[in-house]
């Protein structure tokens, strides 16, 4: 065997084994990613729910407590009085759900990029 030859064979050899090695690294990365990803959006459906049992609970406390609603009364007249326009509790909750799928997205296009 001459020594183009050897060389040839070894080259071969080790393309084949680079290929085989990457094929078998790339599968194990669609693993983790599809875990990943799945993890994420469970993370995300149960941050919405959590948000929606603390709305619950917060809702549930001003309507049993009435210095609660006296004093969320008086800051609304005094931001109006200052000329500031304060969010609905529906505006906030739909920003922070929206903030949390936005980050949930941003992960899931990063792993689905790697």
């Amino acid at each position: 065997m001459s020594t183009t030859t050897s060389s040839t064979t070894v080259t071969t050899i080790v393309s084949t084994g680079a290929s085989v090695i990457a094929l078998a690294v790339t599968g194990r990365l669609a693993g983790f990613n599809s875990t990943a990803q799945t993890t994420i959006k469970t993370a995300d459906t149960e941050v919405d729910a959590k948000i929606d049992s603390l709305r619950t609970a917060l809702d549930a406390a001003e309507t049993s407590n009435p210095v609660v609603q006296e004093v969320l009364s008086a800051v609304k007249t005094i931001a109006t009085a200052a000329g500031l326009e304060l969010p609905t509790e529906d505006q906030i909750v739909t920003h922070i759900k929206a903030a949390v799928d936005d980050l949930a997205g941003t992960v899931t296009v990063a792993t689905s990029a790697s």
